[in-house]
This record gives C-alpha cells, sequence and structure tokens, in this order.
C-alpha cells in the first residue's frame, strides 16, 4: 500500500461530516476536519494507546483521527461498563482517555491561542473545534503499518479477544466495502445506527468515510423518531442519497412505526441474520434494497447477499473462502492468513460466484448479556 493523505479521497471543500440543526443539515468540509484533527492532535497528551470513550460520533471520529496523527494507536472498548474499561486501562497502562473533556481541553487551547472566548465549550466541544480551528490541507499521510486500533470480538461463542488492525488493514477492509457496494449515481450519505465501537460500524461508517470519500452523518439514529428527523430534514437532497447502516433488530423497529421514508437509496444490514420476510417487508415499503453483510471483527466484510432474493451470501471482492469438512470454513484477504470462522457453511455448486449458506455456529454456546452459556442449558 503506498502513503497518501489520509483524506485524500475527498476534495479539500467537499463536506465529510455532517450534523442536523433544527431540521437543517449543516457539513464541516474535509479541509475544516484536516484543521481540527491537527489541532485536536496537538492538544493529546503524549502515550502510546488512546482509549477511545467518546459515545458522540463527532467527538469519535475526530478523536480517532487525531489519535492517528499523533502517531498513537486507538483501543475500542467493547462496552463502556466501568468494570471494563478499568480492565482497559490495566491492560494498556501507557493511555490517555478519549472523551469529551478531551475535547472541551482542546477548545480551550485554541481559543486561548486565537484570543477568543472558550464559554460553554461543553455543550458542543466538537462543533466549536471545528468552528475554531484553522483549516488545512492536505491532511496528513499515515504508515500502512501503524497500528492503527484495537478491536474486540464480541465474545459470542468465547472469551472476546483483541484484534489489532494495521492502518493497511483497515484501508484495505474499507476497499472491500467499497467495491462490494457499488455507487448507483451521487455518492451517498451515510447514517449509520451502530457503534464505530464495533467493526460493523467502524469499517462501514468512519473507515467508508474516509477511504470512499462518503460524507458521515454524526447524529447516530437509533430510534424510529431519529429516523424521522432525518427523513424530515434537507440532508439527502444537498449531500447525497442516505445509505442506512444498522442492525436487524433496528431495522425491525424502523419498519414496524411505519416511518415514512424518502431519499434512502439503499439500507445495510449485520451484526445478526436478517429475516427474508423482513428484508421483503422493506424493500416493498420503503422502495430500496436491503443488502446484508456477513462479516466479523477479524475480516470485516466478508460477503454479502440481498435478503430480499437470495438465500445464499456472494462473497465479497478479494475475499477467499475455503470449505473444509463437517461444513467448517476459512477466510482469508490477500496477503493476510486464513482465518478459521466460528460459523458453519455449506457451498453452493448451483448458485456460483462461490456463494455459500449459512447454516449456523459452530460452538453451542452464545452471548446472552454479559455471560456465555450453552445452548439448552439453565440460564
Amino acid at each position: 500500500m503506498t502513503a497518501t493523505p489520509l483524506l485524500s479521497a475527498f476534495a479539500a471543500d467537499a463536506p465529510m461530516f455532517v450534523r442536523l440543526r433544527d431540521g437543517t443539515a449543516v457539513a464541516f468540509s474535509a479541509r475544516c476536519c484536516a484543521g481540527a484533527v491537527e489541532a485536536l492532535a496537538a492538544a493529546l497528551p503524549v502515550a502510546r494507546h488512546a482509549i477511545q470513550c467518546s459515545t458522540d460520533t463527532l467527538e469519535l471520529a475526530l478523536g480517532t483521527l487525531a489519535a492517528w496523527r499523533a502517531g498513537q494507536t486507538v483501543v475500542m472498548p467493547s462496552t463502556r461498563l466501568a468494570a471494563d474499561l478499568a480492565a482497559m486501562r490495566r491492560r494498556f497502562p501507557d493511555h490517555h482517555v478519549l472523551d469529551a473533556a478531551t475535547f472541551a481541553d482542546a477548545v480551550r487551547r485554541v481559543a486561548a491561542a486565537q484570543r477568543v472566548s472558550a464559554e460553554d465549550v461543553d455543550a458542543d466541544a466538537a462543533g466549536r473545534l471545528l468552528t475554531l480551528a484553522q483549516p488545512c490541507w492536505p491532511s496528513f499521510v499515515l504508515d500502512p503499518a501503524h497500528e492503527a486500533i484495537v478491536l474486540f470480538t464480541s465474545g459470542s461463542t468465547r472469551e472476546p479477544r483483541a484484534e489489532v488492525k494495521t492502518w493497511d488493514a483497515l484501508v484495505r477492509g474499507a476497499e472491500t466495502f467499497r467495491r462490494a457496494f457499488a455507487l448507483q449515481a451521487r455518492a451517498p450519505l451515510l447514517a449509520g445506527t451502530v457503534d464505530c465501537h464495533h467493526m460493523f460500524g467502524l469499517e462501514a461508517n468512519l473507515m467508508a468515510s474516509i477511504h470512499c470519500g462518503y460524507a458521515l452523518l454524526t447524529d447516530r439514529p437509533q430510534l424510529p423518531g431519529d429516523v424521522i428527523r432525518l427523513m424530515a430534514s434537507d440532508a439527502s437532497s444537498r449531500f447525497g442519497p442516505i445509505w442506512l447502516v444498522t442492525t436487524p433488530l433496528q431495522l425491525s423497529a424502523f419498519h414496524r412505526a411505519g416511518i415514512v421514508v424518502s431519499g434512502v437509496e439503499r439500507v445495510i444490514v449485520a451484526t445478526m441474520p436478517l429475516a427474508p420476510a423482513l428484508a421483503a417487508d422493506v424493500e416493498r415499503d420503503w422502495r430500496v434494497r436491503v443488502d446484508e453483510i456477513y462479516g466479523n471483527t477479524e475480516c470485516g466484510v466478508m460477503a454479502t447477499r440481498r435478503t430480499a432474493s437470495q438465500a445464499s451470501f456472494i462473497p465479497a471482492p478479494g475475499m477467499q473462502f475455503r470449505f473444509q469438512a463437517d461444513d467448517a470454513a476459512t477466510v482469508a484477504r490477500s496477503p493476510d492468513e486464513p482465518t478459521l470462522l466460528d460459523d458453519r457453511l455449506a457451498p453452493c455448486a448451483d448458485a456460483g460466484d462461490g456463494a455459500f449458506m449459512l447454516l449456523g455456529r459452530r460452538s453451542d454456546k452464545v452471548k446472552v448479556g454479559d455471560y456465555v452459556v450453552a445452548i439448552g442449558s439453565p440460564f
């Protein structure tokens, strides 16, 4: 991979992040975001790791980029429980924490340097930083070999494992996403309901934005009312057709609420199997295409299907599946080593394109809340 400026997929004045304010979409350009990242990076403590605790998507995105600018590795805790965060601090002793206080401190530094007021900074620190920071272009260059992020597997079948991703690995995953979901006409506005602390949210939102040059909505629509407000705004008319990146559970809730959808071009779903009936209902009622991702923390997007009309999954571009005895399978993206999957897969000889059926888990253990139990055992 050749090192290039991090935001080179964007034109300098193209919208990178979009927020909703009183029903109106407000955009921050790539040039403006690059300047905010430089200002925030200069204010970060010196440490090897940055533990990402931001709950606001804009803060998370800018904070992650700033940590990379400072040469740090971002740790994405899988939960924000006090005990889990304490464990992260012990596991990564040379660290600082990225949270709202980090942004407030950065804004105060920038404001002091510019001799302007920094009152009420805690209310919208990330927005204030984007307003105050001096725009710059081009953005910084990140070494492909840099250990960019630490993610944790879900622990649905075993104890959560740390997965260290280099910048090169993140980019190759984002490229797989780009090739798997071809553009229709205009570049989309990504509207993700999924937290970027997990691989699906990170890859299909922040990394897809950075690598593909897609604008990212930083208001995370989690409830039907949030989607209604998005539909009522001018976001899609100004910044491209909406790609709703969500989970089957959230999609079901949105559909049951009877939301009138406009400006949505595509729905992309992952994290658990999507019911074909729900996919068909959404395609009929919303008049959009619904695609499902088969993926995991280790590999990101591995395969896709249009669930309303396809029972089998098709390997994503560049993903190589090898099917073994007892429905076991491995997958790899060159030049990575093959990963043994936790699921049971069966190739579809008559479907072509390396298609396969997802049969279920190889393990009889599932995660319920914070407990891993065997199926059929008392909980």
